[in-house]
């Protein structure tokens, strides 16, 4: 008896955002292996990703 056989599926086309702005240097440097986040001076508070401004500094 055989059985029927399925063709191997087709991975969906991987999603490259756009790096500019903000997004640029994390996009950068992830690509080279290395994690970076951007961390707010005043508060020390790690953001990703970035805002343009931190919540808290709206107020």
């Amino acid at each position: 008896m055989t059985t029927p056989t399925n063709p191997p599926a087709r991975s969906p086309r991987k999603y490259v955002p756009e790096t500019e702005g903000l997004n640029r240097e994390f996009f950068l440097q992830s690509s080279t292996g290395t994690l970076h986040v951007q961390r707010c001076r005043d508060c020390g508070a790690y953001r990703h990703p970035p805002p343009l401004l931190l919540p808290a500094l709206l107020l």
